[in-house]
């Protein structure tokens, strides 16, 4: 026999009838990233290193409220990856996937004596104080840095009204598996940098301190 729909706050939603009521996240290309028990919290960062803890709740398999308002789960990962979040449980599990990377560009590309050049011609005046973080994101399993680099390079780009697309002397700063490392970005490769040099630029925008917020801006 047919389930049939709950309305739950004017979702019609089917609630899992074996009353597991975990609720997953995914990626902007529906890759699974983690489960949440119900009325656990995410916490959502910004580019500039503002976070927002948010607290979710269980609808039914593909809607969760997350703060106040219910989201489609493919409707919230395309509303943070517009926006340049990223969202990770409060409290991480061994089996979540909670890879992320920033993007950082440099602040002033009239001054800086090195914006699109290569990393051989840049090397020596690379310094992470020039440099600003203008966009976070998950990174999912097995997505390759030339992904991001094709996700940033196109005209339908996250946040590409006041974002220039992806370039040679960006830097991409990935957190993968818990390690974190910088990339020089240049037209055919990715230049891994000193790890003295992906401390620094990390701690430029590290994530500050937690505040609530009734829902993620849309």
């Amino acid at each position: 026999m047919s389930q049939e729909p709950v309305n739950i706050a004017g979702v019609c939603a089917f609630p899992n009838p074996n009353g597991v009521r975990d609720m997953r996240f995914v990626d902007c290309y529906y890759n699974t990233l983690f489960y949440l028990p119900n009325h656990s919290n995410i916490i959502i960062t910004k580019p500039d290193g503002t976070q927002m803890k948010q607290q979710c709740s269980y609808i039914d398999d593909y809607h969760t409220y997350i703060g106040q308002c219910g989201f489609h789960i493919m409707e919230f990962a395309e509303i943070a990856w517009r926006n340049g979040y990223s969202y990770l449980p409060e409290h991480p599990q061994e089996r979540d996937c909670c890879d992320t990377y920033a993007l950082y560009q440099l602040k002033d590309i009239i001054r800086s004596d090195y914006f699109c050049s290569s990393y051989e011609s840049a090397k020596g005046r690379i310094r992470p104080s020039d440099y600003r973080c203008v966009y976070r994101g998950n990174l999912g399993p097995g997505v390759p840095l030339e992904d991001l680099r094709k996700k940033h390079s196109t005209d339908h780009r996250p946040r590409s009204g006041n974002l220039r697309a992806i370039c040679d002397s960006d830097i991409l700063l990935v957190n993968q598996g818990g390690k974190q490392t910088a990339y020089y970005v240049e037209s055919e490769k990715f230049q891994e940098l000193p790890p003295g040099f992906t401390e620094k630029i990390a701690r430029q925008n590290e994530p500050g301190k937690t505040k609530r917020k009734q829902e993620p801006e849309r």
